[in-house]
Order: structure tokens, then C-alpha cells, then sequence
């Protein structure tokens, strides 16, 4: 059975009462965080904006690798970000409407043959069927 690691098994007799860590097991936990997704190679879909643009910024700044994802429309949105994060950590970006199967196998294969692996998908772009939203 896999033990917890220890600042979780011991954050039940702790002092803040954020965390419920002391301060020397808070800076513990902030390092796990922050090792979390180092080198891990990470495809966030609906990344051009709002939330997964977020999110592959934060990610990126722990050292992650990115595939970001959007739809073609979105391309040079997807530029930018590659090239901003691109300072920090490996990036390439990955054209492909989410709903398209074709697309997203596409997609899939081209992340495969750039990076070989794939660890972590963020399943973040939006899929609206039914317009009646943007009327």
C-alpha cells in the first residue's frame, strides 16, 4: 500500500489554518506543487484564451512541456502564447477543432511524433452544439 507523503500524513496536527500544515510543512507541499509538472508533457485544449491560456502559463512557469490546442481561427492567439511561453519551457501549438474527430487524431499524432509521449491532457476547450448561446 503506498504511504501518503509525509506533510500530508502529518498536516491533521498542524497550525495553518489555510493549509493545515505548519509553515516547514507548507513550504513542503508548495515544493511538491511546484515539481508536480516539471518535464511532464502536458496538450491543454482551448488554449488560445481565457482559462487555457491560464492554465499553460502556470504550467509552463513549473516547467512543464506544452501542446497547446485551439481551433484554426485561433492561430495566431496560439502564436503568441508558443512564443511567450516558449522563453520558459518547450512549446509547440496544435491546430484542431476539438469536436472533428479527424482533426483531433491529427492532432494527436503530430504531439506523438514531437514529443513522444503525451502525461497529462487538460480538457478544457468548449464545444457548443447548439448555438442558440451566441443568437
Amino acid at each position: 500500500m503506498k504511504s501518503k507523503p509525509d506533510f500530508i500524513a502529518r498536516s491533521r496536527n498542524s497550525s495553518n489554518s489555510l493549509t493545515g500544515t505548519s509553515d516547514k510543512e507548507g513550504k513542503n507541499l508548495v515544493n511538491f506543487i511546484s515539481t508536480t509538472f516539471l518535464s511532464r508533457m502536458v496538450l491543454i485544449t482551448g488554449s488560445a484564451q481565457g482559462m487555457g491560456k491560464v492554465i499553460a502559463q502556470k504550467m509552463a512557469s513549473q516547467g512543464a512541456i506544452i501542446a497547446l490546442n485551439d481551433i484554426p481561427s485561433q492561430e495566431e492567439n496560439l502564436k503568441k502564447l508558443k512564443e511567450e511561453i516558449g522563453k520558459k519551457t518547450e512549446a509547440e501549438y496544435f491546430l484542431a477543432d476539438v469536436s472533428n474527430l479527424g482533426q483531433v487524431q491529427k492532432a494527436l499524432k503530430d504531439i506523438e511524433q514531437k514529443f513522444g509521449r503525451l502525461d497529462i491532457l487538460v480538457n478544457n476547450a468548449g464545444i457548443c452544439k447548439d448555438r442558440t448561446l451566441a443568437k
